[in-house]
């Protein structure tokens, strides 16, 4: 016994270091492609100045060419000002280049030419000439002390609650004296083909359902978070720190992400063409779907539903392109997003249904803060709690597609006599997470709270720890 001991300790130190070291590979991955970014930004940043500054020289050059029209025009007699008005329409006192309107001294009234005047207009255009070629020529370093002067104005405390409005106000979750550790902590086995154990595979073909663990029975999920969904107080807890990958509860952000950007409501009918690549691409990688035909026509919110209810990636896929052009420039939404919500530090996604990636990944923790932000929406509020959901017809699927969040379905049955409803949720699995889960309850007291599970052994586990966490920690 003590020989196989050291055996195993022996083996538990030599694994410890390759798995500092793919953390490190991976956090560093992480930061190079925040870096590249970043460098993105600038890049944008500095072409949009530049262009800024094209624009403002070539409207300098035109005001130039203007004020000296207009003073060749008042050396002219008044019967031929009177010729250029009519043909332009414009009042001499209306032109928006005109001298009074841009600060400077006002020309004199239109009179026959004289040598007097003609000198005094070539004196004043030399001047002008003069005044501009030297403001073009001033350097910039006498402003640069005025820029701390304006970054410390009254007005930019303004701006700053004007971006800060616009932002959802960042879900800071938090741990107290109160909040439960779940030990001791279980190491599932994923099981491929599903996540499903062989009886859970034959209740479903059955349709029975496999018997719910005893009363005092421990959550079999190896992460968890259980917490209020008002103050962030985290109630109960087991690992919700550790990095794993998120499995299709990616798809939460998806929609988030895609419905901020529709910008309009309106553009829920608008139609999408659900291509042969994407159907190809959710073929080759074993993808769910919600079985949308090849160049089938579907409106962006059958693609919503379809993202959301059957997990379908077609769906997820057709959106992403719809919003942002592609799925790469989509990604780059997702991540921006998770910034904003402030859980860039460990949360980093590289698509949008989910896929297995070293380099996406996040916490249970971070998918909470996610399920929070998509919830205060309410498309993301409508498509996460509808149970079932039939499509709009086309010619592919003249009576539409039936969809159904089978996990919200099961889960309700277990809360019949509760005072707790389940009014959204999100499950997931690949072989690398186990089977995963987010869910959102309300109780009838108004109080909210959102439950997390990851790599659980079976689809059924999941609801059972979902119901299990729910009526032990959120009981009235």
């Amino acid at each position: 016994m003590d020989s196989g001991k050291e055996q195993t300790l022996l083996l538990m130190e030599t694994d410890a270091p390759d798995a500092r070291q793919q953390e490190t590979e991976r956090k560093e991955r992480i930061a190079q492609r925040r870096k590249a970014r970043r460098r993105a930004k600038r890049r944008k940043v500095l072409l949009t100045l530049l262009l800024l500054v094209l624009f403002a020289e070539s409207a300098a050059g035109a005001g130039f060419f203007l004020r000296k029209r207009i003073h060749m025009a008042d050396s002219l007699p008044a019967a031929r000002s009177l010729t250029m008005e009519e043909q332009t329409g414009t009042p001499e006192e209306e032109k928006p280049p005109s001298a009074a309107s841009a600060g400077e001294e006002v020309p004199p009234p239109l009179t026959p030419p004289t040598e007097e005047t003609e000198t005094e207009t070539a004196e004043e255009r030399t001047a002008e000439e003069t005044e501009t070629a030297e403001e073009a020529e001033a350097p910039p370093p006498e402003e640069s002390p005025e820029e701390p002067e304006e970054a410390e104005s009254p007005e930019e405390p303004e701006e700053s609650d004007t971006e800060d409005a616009r932002r959802i106000d960042r879900f800071v979750l938090r741990e107290t004296a109160n909040t439960v550790r779940l030990y001791p902590n279980p190491e599932p086995i994923p099981v491929e083909g599903g996540g499903e154990t062989e009886a859970e595979q034959a209740a479903d073909s059955s349709g029975s359902v496999p018997n719910p663990p005893a009363a005092d029975a421990m959550p079999e999920s190896k992460y968890v978070v259980l917490l209020d969904a008002e103050s962030g107080e985290i109630l109960a807890a087991r690992e919700s720190w550790q990095v794993v990958p998120p499995a299709s509860m990616t798809k939460v952000l998806t929609l988030l992400v895609a419905a901020e950007h529709l910008g309009s409501l309106d553009r829920l009918d608008d139609l999408v063409a659900v291509s042969k690549e994407i159907t190809d691409y959710c073929y080759i990688h074993n993808c769910s779907i919600a079985g949308f035909s090849p160049w089938e026509m579907v409106t962006v919110r059958d693609l919503l539903y379809g993202c959301i209810l059957p997990s379908g990636a077609d769906a997820a896929l057709a959106l992403t392109r719809y919003i942002a052009g592609s799925h790469e420039a989509f990604v780059e939404l997702m991540n921006e997003k998770a910034e904003e919500l402030g859980i860039s530090q460990t949360a980093h996604f590289t698509n949008c249904i989910g896929l297995y990636d070293p380099d996406h990944a996040c916490t249970v923790k971070d998918i909470a803060v996610i399920m929070h932000a998509a919830m205060k929406n309410p498309v993301c509020s409508a498509v996460l709690g509808r149970r079932i959901y039939q499509t709009s017809p086309t010619d592919e699927h003249p009576y539409g597609l039936s969809l159904s969040n089978l996990f919200l379905r099961r889960i309700e049955d277990r809360f019949t006599d509760s005072a707790l409803r389940i009014t959204g949720g999100k499950t997931g699995f690949v072989n690398q997470s186990g089977s995963c889960a987010v869910s959102y309850a309300v109780r009838d007291d108004g109080r909210r709270f959102i439950c997390v599970t990851g790599n659980a052994p079976g689809s059924w586990r999941v609801i059972y720890d979902h119901t299990l966490l729910y009526q032990r920690y959120c009981a009235w």
